[in-house]
């Protein structure tokens, strides 16, 4: 799945991975579907790497950084 990543007014579209976990019904009557999405993201594109740099040359955290998001919707009767 593609879509739109916006962090500090900066917009990028990114790929993510989409996995599907299921539906169930829950003890109130409603139905539910669980989802995870997982997207690596370059800091650089962002401009999240400004004065990280530590006095060896190196960073603190890497260029790219993982977003997993778990998600779960509920279709009410």
């Amino acid at each position: 799945m593609t879509g739109d990543l916006t962090i500090k007014a900066i917009t990028r579209q990114i790929d993510r991975v989409v996995r599907f976990g299921g539906i169930i019904n829950d003890p109130w009557g409603n139905t539910r579907a669980a989802f995870q999405a997982i997207a690596k993201v370059n800091r650089k594109d962002f401009n999240l790497l400004a004065d990280l740099e530590c006095d060896t040359g190196g960073l603190p955290v890497a260029r790219d950084v993982v977003l997993k998001i778990a998600t779960e919707t509920i279709f009410k009767k």
